[in-house]
């Protein structure tokens, strides 16, 4: 598994709702260590499955410079979260439309 870079990951701030991703969802993205932590960026413990599926504000971003992701913190946590852990970070994958830009322009039968 290649490193994960922050650039390729969104920045938040102060304010921004996120939800945190599912547990087995980052476990088979990520892989978990020895001790049973999800390996995402500052680590998914067993005490923060409570918050999957939450949607909670960030009330404070602590910065890093790279190669290190940002440090999030939720309202009603006391837990470090990174973008990784977050379902918008996600990426997500839209399947090519079967439509050129002439049919459309043309006006064909699409369906």
């Amino acid at each position: 598994m290649k490193p994960l870079n922050p650039a390729d990951y969104p920045t938040y701030n102060v304010g921004d709702e996120v939800t945190i991703r599912q547990w087995d969802d980052m476990a088979a993205e990520f892989g978990l260590n020895e001790s049973g932590e999800i390996k995402v960026p500052k680590f998914f413990t067993e005490p923060m499955k409570q918050y999957c599926g939450q949607a909670l504000p960030i009330v404070y971003v602590r910065h890093h410079a790279p190669p290190t992701f940002d440090s999030y913190y939720l309202d009603g946590s006391s837990k470090i979260f990174s973008s990784p852990m977050f379902e918008q970070s996600k990426p997500q994958s839209v399947p090519p439309s079967s439509l050129s830009f002439d049919s459309l322009l043309q006006g064909g039968d699409f369906f």
